[in-house]
């Protein structure tokens, strides 16, 4: 993003690396950033929350220079990518926690560049530059490069004439950022894993309540008939409550199972050509009591003229009673949830769109993470284990399709769109061949029903 006009400034203006190799190197100190490295090698163990700032500080040390910072590349709930300014030292440390479009950094051209980049006077070009008091002369970003991909930058700024970057600069820049790329890896993932467990905690906690919650209706309802303490009209009632809390607990450690089977790769699918209009009439007929039990209505509008798919029936209709028993749960009563069938070119779509809570933006990119559900503290209705979008997204991937979920945030209702390749663009293949698991047909009758 220009400060000024491009036909008066363009980007080659600005960049003057090619200068590095004309300027004279300063001698080496390799005493000082040998005592550099070890003080940040301990700071990693004493204090890692705040080694980015240690390394900044280093090196202003080190380089001479007038202000150091590390930018980290990051994107928001919108889609759009950005740098935070995540450690600055020097004079421009009270813009630290600032964030630029990526597209208006200097650090976008190194990162688009993959290499180190030197800068004169960049807020000719750059409008985020511009802004900046004191200006920068000139400045020197290198890539922050973890395994996989670049994330994020180390630079460093002159605000005088008289600083010049050599190669000595960008020889200690490279250790720098090399150390500091790997303490981000480490950093990262041990924050991983810290939000691995904390999950599991959660979900484990969350599965012993809805099990105790299950066994509870059940060994209630139980002694009550065998001890003659209920009225014999309500036997029935009570026979039905015992059975429905029985296989809400089946299909629980089916969801439990059937994850698993997806992670180890046995999952096996029957593909045949399947007509969906009907699938999707039978999955929202059955949902019709749970509807009534919370005067939702439940719209259809399918397509009759959608070819057929290559699918199995069974996993199929999973995918399509997951969805609509997200939405009858997080519905408040009065609600709508629309579903559409229809096709465009050689896919098909089904769009289950509901009145209900909705999903605030941040939460948007992990709602097919198994155990995320019960991460989500704006739902106040039961909230469950949160597996049921994870096996969605698992099994449409398998029949070779795709699942997103969109939402204009909480209270706003979501909708949910599926796409399915149809029948005469390809065949899906079986996962895994292994022995054939057992149909689900049997256990997956369920209308959100819950204890009682």
């Amino acid at each position: 993003m220009p400060a000024h006009d491009e036909k008066t400034i363009k980007l080659d203006d600005v960049v003057i690396t090619e200068r590095l190799r004309q300027r004279t190197r300063r001698p080496p100190d390799f005493e000082a950033e040998n005592d550099a490295l070890r003080a940040l090698a301990q700071h990693l163990i004493d204090d890692p929350e705040t080694l980015l700032q240690r390394l900044v500080d280093i090196a202003v040390e080190l380089c001479r220079c007038g202000s150091a910072g590390v930018n980290i590349l990051e994107t928001l709930p919108t889609g759009m990518r950005v740098f935070r300014w995540a450690a600055v030292s020097g004079t421009y440390g009270k813009y630290e926690g600032t964030t630029v479009l990526r597209e208006a950094s200097p650090s976008s051209v190194c990162l688009d560049r993959g290499a180190p980049q030197l800068f004169g006077y960049p807020g000719r070009y750059f409008s985020s530059v511009e802004r900046l008091d004191p200006p920068v002369v000139e400045a020197l970003v290198l890539e922050l490069r973890g395994r996989e991909e670049a994330v994020g930058t180390l630079w460093i700024a002159a605000h005088d004439k008289s600083r010049e970057f050599d190669l000595e600069d960008v020889r200690l820049m490279s250790s720098l950022a090399t150390f500091t790329a790997a303490a981000l890896q480490a950093q990262r993932q041990r924050a991983d894993v810290r939000h691995a467990n904390e999950l599991k905690d959660r979900f484990l906690a969350t599965l012993s309540h809805e099990l105790r919650t299950l066994l509870t209706a059940i060994l209630g309802w139980t002694r009550m008939i065998r001890t003659g303490a209920i009225d014999p009209k309500r036997v029935p009632h009570a026979l039905e409550t015992i059975e429905r809390n029985a296989q809400l607990q089946m299909d629980l450690v089916s969801d439990l199972l059937d994850l698993e089977r997806i992670r180890m790769g046995t999952l096996r699918l029957n593909p045949e050509q399947v007509a969906l209009a009907p699938v999707v009439q039978s999955v929202i007929d059955s949902f019709a009591p749970a509807a009534q039990a919370k005067a939702l209505t439940i719209a259809a509008d399918l397509a009759p003229t959608v070819g057929p798919i290559w699918a199995d029936v069974s996993r199929m209709e999973q995918v399509l009673r997951n969805l609509l028993s997200n939405a009858v749960k997080f519905t408040p009563e009065g609600g709508r949830i629309d579903v559409t069938l229809r096709q465009d070119g050689h896919t098909a779509a089904v769009i289950v769109t509901d009145t209900g809570v909705g999903i605030p933006q941040e939460s948007l990119p992990h709602v097919f993470e198994a155990f995320m559900q019960a991460d989500m503290d704006h739902r106040t209705v039961s909230q469950g284990l949160g597996l049921g979008l994870a096996i969605v997204h698992h099994l449409v991937a398998l029949h070779g399709g795709t699942v997103t979920a969109s939402s204009a945030g909480a209270g706003r209702g979501t909708t949910f769109t599926v796409t399915l390749p149809t029948a005469d663009t390809r065949a899906i293949e079986i996962a895994a061949p292994i022995d054939q698991v057992p149909e689900p047909d049997a256990r997956r009758t369920r209308t959100a029903g819950s204890s009682s």
